[in-house]
């Protein structure tokens, strides 16, 4: 019985000095890339600039920039890089007026569908608040 208990205890020994498999690594995510644009007629003041609020998953950006006047427009960024701004019809120009976004009112642009189409609200040249649907 002896002799079984030290062949055991020789055994056990072996096994833990035994290197245990290490769990390999799996494939290396890619590097994120980070990319920063500017819709063209955005303003660099203060509360003033560039605010994206929605992407969907063609990489289209749609989002609200404010002018160096404080007048809010929208902006969609397709994939390859190139902006549309645009401002709805009956929209203010005025400060405080215009596209409205998270930055002047606080209501931002919907949901970006697959297809570019989106809603929002826009604030005319009295002050009052409308919505606005855009589609590609």
């Amino acid at each position: 019985m002896t002799r079984c208990r030290i062949l055991m205890l020789v055994l056990l020994t072996g096994l833990v000095w035994v290197p245990w498999p290490q769990a390999e690594a799996g494939p290396k995510a890619p590097n994120p890339q980070i990319v920063t644009f500017d819709a063209p007629g955005a303003g660099t003041g203060a509360g003033q600039g560039t605010v994206p609020q929605g992407i969907n998953p063609e990489g289209t950006v749609a989002g609200q920039f404010s002018d160096s006047k404080g007048v809010g427009y929208g902006f969609v960024r397709a994939h390859d890089g190139t902006i549309v701004t645009f401002a709805p019809p009956g929209a203010g120009t005025g400060p405080g007026q215009g596209v409205a976004g998270a930055i002047s009112i606080g209501f931002p642009f919907g949901c970006l569908n697959p297809a570019g189409t989106f809603a929002s609200t826009f604030i005319d040249a009295n002050n009052v608040s409308h919505g606005f649907l855009r589609n590609s």
